[in-house]
This record gives structure tokens, sequence and C-alpha cells, in this order.
């Protein structure tokens, strides 16, 4: 797996002249390793789902969910500067979707953990992230008592939108405070 920025519209201006007669200097990108492994293998890409990666706001960090085994996805979290990766979550859990919180203090995802090892229902959990030393400061925190099929952080970061229905008793669209407490239902289907 390698990730690297993607160069559009750049090519070789040797032997161009600019609109002034000026000979245009030839320009190389810079392509730098952001990270590299081939023992893990990002959720997002090899399962088609689009929420498996996600950039902090400040630009340094990007989060991703790594599959390790059928029972096992953990976040990671790598630094765009160095390539540099370490774990952010641990064990036998399905920990997906991470994003990031606008202001960088913490990261919202879905997770199997607050449920017994033989069920699939997931959960929106919370985790504080240092963005000055780009590690957890905390443990995972559920945000809600209800198992969601999807979910969406507000863009202030003070919400989160999130589906429940997933077996089968009805489908319905809440909200509720992104540090966790009383969902109010917006739609039920």
């Amino acid at each position: 797996l390698l990730l690297a920025p993607v160069w559009g519209g750049i090519g070789s201006a040797r032997g161009q002249e600019a609109p002034t007669g000026q000979v245009v200097p030839e320009v190389e990108p810079r392509f730098e390793r952001l990270y590299w492994s081939d023992s893990l293998r990002l959720w997002g890409p090899l399962f088609s789902r689009p929420d498996g990666i996600s950039l902090s706001p400040d630009g340094r960090f990007v989060t991703f969910a790594a599959f390790e085994s059928a029972d096992r996805v953990n976040l990671w979290l790598a630094s765009v500067r160095s390539g540099e990766a370490s774990r952010l979550s641990h064990g036998p859990y399905l920990d997906q979707g991470p994003r990031w919180f606008p202001d960088g203090s913490a990261v919202v995802f879905s997770s199997s953990r607050p449920t017994a090892p033989t069920q699939d229902a997931l959960f929106p959990m919370r985790m504080p992230i240092s963005l000055n030393e780009g590690i957890s400061t905390g443990p995972p925190v559920q945000i809600s008592l209800e198992g969601s099929t999807e979910f969406s952080l507000s863009a202030d970061g003070r919400t989160v939108a999130y589906a429940t229905g997933a077996d089968g008793a009805g489908e319905a669209l809440k909200v509720m405070p992104a540090t966790g407490g009383s969902p109010r239902t917006v739609l039920t289907l």
C-alpha cells in the first residue's frame, strides 16, 4: 500500500516560453512516501467503503482503518510528513470510518466494541487525539446506546447524525451531541 500525493496538470515546461518570452524552468514535483506496509490493508478500499481514510484538519496526520483479520479492523494514525504510523485502537473489534472533529481534538468512528464478539452491531465512538504528539490521549468512548448503520459528524463537530434499524426493527434517522447524550429522532421509516 502506498499513498502518495497526486499531481495533476504538472508537466515539464522545458523548451516552453512564457508569454513574455522568458524560458520557463523545469519544475520536478517532490514526491514523498506517506505510508508503506505490506501487512496492512486499508478497510475502505478493500471493501469499497469510502470512509476508511480521514485527513486531520491541520493536514499533518491521516487516520485510517486497517483490515487485520475477519474479526479485527483497527484504527491507525500516520504522519503525512514522516510516514510513521501508530495504532490508535487495539483488539478483536471492527473499528472503521474515522472522521476528525473540526478542531482536531478527536476522531469519531463506528465500532463493534460495545457488542458481544458474535454480534455485528456497530456503535458511534469517540477517541481523543493529541495533534501535537500524534497519539491517542484516551480510550474510545461510546457516544450512542443504539447501534447505527451509518453516521455523519456535523461541520462544527457538535452533532452526530446516525441511522438505526440494522436489526430489522425499523429504521430511523437520529441526531445527538457528539460527546454523547440523548438522541432526537429526525425521521422514522
